[in-house]
Formats: C-alpha cells, sequence, structure tokens
C-alpha cells in the first residue's frame, strides 16, 4: 500500500493497533467471565448453563443467549466508539465492531486459552454476520471453517474500510 507520508502509515498502523487490542481486551473479558465466573459457577452449584441463558426473541424466538452477552455486545460495541473518540475517527468504531462481530473476538477468546476452535459452534446459529456461513459450509450450525471464513470477510470489509480515507480525504 502506497502512503503520501510518513504520518498517514502511521495513522494506518495506529489504526491496527486499537483496533487489536480492543479485540484482544474483549476476548479477555469473556475468558473471564465465562470461564473464570459461568463455568465455576455453574459446576459448584448445580445450575445447569442453560440456567444462566435467557430468551433471545429478536431473531426467531427460540434462541437463547447467556446473560452476559447481553451486557457483552454493547460493551464491544461501546468500546470500539469510545476509541475513536480521540482521533474523531469513525472508521474505528465501524471496524472495530465489524471485526467483533464477524468472529475476529470468537477465535481470540480460544487462542486466549490455548485451545483449537471446536469443530462446531451451534450458539453462533443466531449470530446473522457468522450464522451466513452455514448456506457456504452446508452444516446444520456454524462449524469452524464457518468462523474463519466470517472473520476473513469481516477483515477484508475492514481493510476497505480503513483504505476509504484515500478518497474522502482528497480535496
Amino acid at each position: 500500500m502506497k502512503y503520501a507520508n510518513k504520518n498517514q502509515r502511521n495513522i494506518t498502523y495506529e489504526r491496527l493497533v486499537i483496533l487489536t487490542l480492543g479485540i484482544l481486551l474483549l476476548a479477555f473479558a469473556d475468558v473471564i467471565v465465562i470461564e473464570m465466573i459461568y463455568k465455576p459457577f455453574s459446576i459448584k452449584y448445580g445450575i445447569p448453563f442453560t440456567d444462566l441463558e435467557m430468551p433471545l426473541p429478536v431473531l426467531g424466538g427460540d434462541g437463547r443467549i447467556l446473560w452476559w452477552h447481553v451486557a457483552f455486545v454493547p460493551l464491544g460495541f461501546v468500546l470500539f466508539f469510545i476509541a475513536s473518540i480521540p482521533r474523531r475517527d469513525w472508521r474505528l468504531t465501524l471496524g472495530g465492531s465489524v471485526l467483533f462481530v464477524s468472529g475476529l473476538e470468537d477465535i481470540a477468546y480460544y487462542i486466549i486459552q490455548l485451545k483449537q476452535v471446536p469443530v462446531g459452534l451451534p450458539w453462533l446459529d443466531k449470530s446473522p454476520p457468522i450464522a451466513w456461513t452455514r448456506f457456504i459450509t452446508g452444516s446444520e450450525h456454524v462449524t469452524r471453517a464457518g468462523l474463519f471464513i466470517a472473520t476473513v470477510t469481516g477483515i477484508i470489509f475492514v481493510g476497505a474500510i480503513l483504505g476509504l480515507h484515500k478518497y474522502w480525504n482528497r480535496k
């Protein structure tokens, strides 16, 4: 990628660092709450994990979502919005949100724990930015391959978003 000057290149790297740190922060928060609070709590008190869920009537009515994710998803959007305020750069809000919902945070969740992404990910079936991959993989539920497809698609989309400054900042 050609840059008009060194400052423009630094701004692009800065955006990438902010997006990466935001995704890692969200993944760490998810690991802490799910692996260190929800799962131990469920085991210690013999509470089925499904009792820590709530109905999700918005997307089809039959889905369920963990209570934590009711707060977590908006937190992700707010995090990237706040990160964009000092730079006054809407691309950080949009780019971070796209990376978040397209599965990069899910992949980071497993990488942080040094675990493989499971082959089947049925809990992601109600996430439209990822669930569409079921049509490509031909499976009933979201798969590891589907998650990677959604994430790569999100990364490409964010690359386009970050590259738009060349055209919109022309005088």
